[in-house]
């Protein structure tokens, strides 16, 4: 089966560097010591790794929209959440948790599927509006 692969981003470089500073955001706000906390919510805690990591792979897999580029980032994005929780572990004031690298892939996923929606071609939307 043939992929069709629409015409390169007119900004790539930018929204490659605001994908980054997600990434950033995201190991910043994971190896802080004083995390936000939203305890109104049930489960806030996995629930923000759920969207998290959906949000860093539905970001990327716009900008690598080939089926093999968005299988190697869904496995870096997991790759990443696994190390973070070691990185936590090993800070003293955050804790280890399985559940938590659960709630990284499942967010993988989500990203991943929704990649091949309409919502998966949202920078593109942003791009006509800037041109």
């Amino acid at each position: 089966m043939f992929e069709t692969i629409p015409p390169p981003l007119h900004f790539a470089k930018l929204w490659l560097a605001i994908g980054w500073l997600l990434v950033g955001l995201v190991i910043f706000e994971s190896l802080r010591p004083d995390p936000p906390s939203f305890d109104f919510v049930p489960y806030w805690d996995k629930w923000g790794h759920l969207l998290s990591y959906g949000i860093l792979m539905g970001w990327f897999a716009q900008i690598y929209q080939k089926r093999r580029q968005r299988i190697w980032i869904a496995a870096a994005l997991v790759v990443l959440g696994i190390a973070i929780e070691f990185a936590q572990q090993q800070t003293g004031y955050r804790t280890f948790e399985y559940l938590d690298m659960v709630a990284d892939g499942v967010g993988v996923l989500i990203g991943y599927g929704l990649s091949w929606t309409p919502l998966g071609r949202s920078i593109r939307y942003a791009e006509n509006l800037l041109n």
